[in-house]
């Protein structure tokens, strides 16, 4: 089948190959895709980075409305404020954490690849001295 000049059926066929590869003998659900972790990490630390909760905020509504509102945040300060400033200082250190894992992850995978390609070489070589073996042998 193909739509457009994309050949749908050879895409697929690929898709199967691959995950029979990565050994899927099953379907699986879309969270189950093996996925770089350093991936999705990246994607929300600058949101886990930046994010700083303020205490005050603007306040809205009519004049009765406000007034009330400040009453009230002005009687509540003692209590909410140092949970705001709590949550920001807990937010800062996930963030950090989150950034060394990240680091520590990309590492990895580095390693992870330079392992298997060697993996790979000596499992070729391993195939070639084997076969060279074999023909002594005859």
């Amino acid at each position: 089948m193909e739509t457009n000049g994309i050949d749908i059926e050879q895409i697929m066929q690929e898709i199967r190959e691959e995950a029979k590869r990565i050994e899927y003998t099953e379907p699986i659900a879309f969270e189950q895709v093996r996925v770089p972790q350093t991936a999705r990490l990246k994607q929300y630390l600058p949101y886990l980075q930046n994010a700083i909760i303020s205490y005050y905020r603007p306040l809205e509504g009519n004049i009765v409305k406000r007034f009330l509102k400040k009453v009230i945040r002005k009687l509540l300060k003692f209590l909410v404020e140092p949970i705001t400033i709590e949550v920001n200082s807990y937010c800062a250190q996930n963030a950090a954490q989150l950034t060394i894992m990240s680091e520590l992850l990309e590492a990895q995978e580095k390693e992870i690849t330079v392992l298997r390609n060697r993996i790979t070489i000596l499992e070729a070589e391993r195939a070639a001295q084997s076969s060279e073996a074999e023909r002594a042998e005859k």
